[in-house]
This record gives structure tokens, sequence and C-alpha cells, in this order.
């Protein structure tokens, strides 16, 4: 958890992205509350004054983008570090995100974990306490699970491996859950290797994982033609 505790409001019109960043952020220490607007990302910073707001720069009525630069004009040089969340992949679209009085950093949706604490250590000079060391160490998922391995989820059904990826995507952890208590039937080791990795909310490792898998399925079955 952080050394020092710290506020953060997340943005986003979308129920369940919002969810999984708040579980994942409060898991770990930090005080979150959540907004589904950007009119209502205002009201909540006027009163609450978080340290970090991770901005959604897509949604309906006031866009994040507007909201980011109110919030900044009102802030009198005391402006809350913000990160905007964005799926766009262009690099025209970020240069403009940033520019005149935009957000302070940007990532990619959906954010990968270690991107997105990486970023809130730097932007808040935070130091992390592990509660253990392979975390502390920088060490991941897939090392945690040596015996992990995309030949293991390829064996899986084609449909269980899309939807394993779209649920990842998606951040929704109750459909992972349901589809990891399937994979519990055809391979127990396997479902709890994924059970322990999407308990911490360690989606990029699960998209690798399962990106991976599809990949291998795909070259299994061309090689059979």
């Amino acid at each position: 958890m952080p050394g020092q505790r710290a506020n953060v409001l997340i943005v986003d019109d979308q129920p369940l992205a919002r969810g999984w960043l708040g579980e994942l952020l409060q898991s770990i220490g930090f005080e979150v509350r959540e907004a589904d607007r950007g009119d209502v990302a205002i009201r909540i910073w006027q009163e609450w004054k978080p340290q970090l707001i991770l901005m959604d720069m897509r949604m309906p009525g006031m866009n994040g983008l507007e909201a980011t630069r109110i919030i900044k004009a009102e802030a009198n040089g005391k402006s809350p570090v913000i990160i905007a969340l964005t799926a766009s992949a262009m690099d025209v679209e970020r240069e403009a995100i940033m520019r005149h009085d935009g957000p302070d950093d940007f990532l990619s949706k959906p954010c990968r974990e270690g991107e997105l604490l990486e970023k809130i250590r730097a932007h808040l000079n935070l130091d992390y306490r592990y509660a253990d060391m392979q975390t502390a160490s920088g060490v991941d998922g897939a090392v945690r699970a040596p015996g992990m391995s995309a030949a293991v989820l390829a064996e899986l059904p084609a449909n269980w491996i899309d939807q394993f990826r779209d649920a990842v995507l998606n951040g929704e952890k109750d459909r992972l859950d349901e589809l990891i208590q399937r994979v519990e039937e055809l391979d127990g080791r396997a479902a709890r290797w994924l059970q322990e990795v999407a308990d911490r909310y360690e989606y990029d490792v699960l998209a690798r994982w399962f990106e991976e898998a599809a990949q291998t399925r795909t070259e299994r079955q061309l090689e059979r033609t």
C-alpha cells in the first residue's frame, strides 16, 4: 500500500471501468471516490480536493477534457494531478489532449496495472509498501505462476478464450470469476493460477496470457491443415 494515504477520484461513465479501478486502488490503500460525468467530477473535486484524478476523456455531456480544463482554471495553481484515460491509439489525438491546460499524463484503456501504479507513484511521489518480496521486485503474475503458459490455456475451448479476453478488456471481475469456475472443472491448477492473478487485478497479465493462448491455438490449427 502507499506509504502516504492519497485521495483518488475516478471519472468514467462506465460502471465496470470505475469498479475495477476503484477496487484495485482501495486494495492497496488509496481513498477513492467515483464520478460518472464531467460536471459531477468538478463538484467532487471542489468538495473533496483529491490529489489525483483519473479522467476518462470520452463521456456524454461534459467530456473529460472540458472538466479537466475547468478544474485547472479554478485550481489557482493548486491543481490535482490529472491522468487522462483514453481508448484512442492515435498519437495526434493524444497530443491534442495534452495541450492547452489538458491532463498531466495519459493512460491507454484498458489500463495496465503496473503502468497505472507507476504513474501514480511518480506523479504523487509515493512509496509503495509491498506484502511480499516478489511484488516488491516487480515480479508479475506470470512468474509467480510458473506452470502457466499459453499452451495450457490454449487447451480451453476457443469460445472460452474469447470470453476471457472480453472480460479482461472490460474489467469485468464477476464475469472473470464465473469463467474461472468453469476452468476449474477442466484444470484445477490452472484455475487457481487464474484466480490468484484475477484477485490481484493484474489484468495486464491476464490479457497477455489469453492473447498468447489465442495465438497458440491459431498456430496449432494451421499446423493441422
